[in-house]
């Protein structure tokens, strides 16, 4: 005889879900299995995060092998959370991932949405840029208009923000003759 199961039951350790743990290890087929079967993609776990949210996690703790695989299908699973979620496109600048990225902006996510430390994606990718995926996404999100901070030197000034190349401070011209500061490492 075969007994209910509860799909959604918490572990008694982490108290998370089965649909939780394999979300954040990457697998995928397990994912899939346990949604097939009727696991809730949009119920969070005790600390408030989604099977989404642990995807990314993961990725970004372990880069999990099947991690990338299984957030664009979570991603598809749920497009409406994972475009109004303000760390998931950060984290996918950090990585350099232009599937996801791209999968992202055709949902109609915002690349000029902050995230939790007030970085839009462009300044992520710009700062991080280390493989040709993250150039790409440079032009790309560079047509979409994500401007990188505007900040005007004389504002900069004002704030006690020193502007000298030794500082590692980077400008950007807007034509007038005027300085932007594009990144700053250090404030003074």
């Amino acid at each position: 005889p075969t007994e209910d199961r509860n799909i959604d039951a918490e572990d008694f350790v982490f108290h998370r879900r089965a649909l939780h743990a394999a979300a954040y290890h990457g697998h995928r087929e397990i994912v899939e299995m346990l949604i097939s079967a009727g696991s809730d993609v949009v119920k969070p776990d005790t600390d408030g995060n989604t099977p989404l949210m642990r995807c990314y996690q993961g990725w970004a703790a372990g880069d999990f092998a099947g991690s990338e695989n299984t957030l664009e299908f979570l991603i598809n699973q749920h497009a409406a959370a994972a475009i109004a979620d303000k760390e998931l496109m950060s984290l996918v600048a950090f990585k350099g991932s232009w599937r996801i990225m791209d999968q992202l902006l055709k949902l109609g996510a915002n690349p000029n949405e902050r995230d939790g430390h007030g970085w839009k994606p462009i300044q992520i990718v710009r700062r991080y840029k280390k493989s040709k995926e993250h150039a790409h996404m440079e032009y790309v999100l560079d047509q979409y208009e994500a401007k990188f901070g505007k900040l005007p030197a004389s504002w900069a000034k004002t704030k006690g923000i020193t502007i000298d190349p030794q500082n590692k401070l980077q400008f950007q011209s807007n034509g007038s003759g005027k300085a932007f500061v594009l990144f700053q490492e250090n404030t003074r």
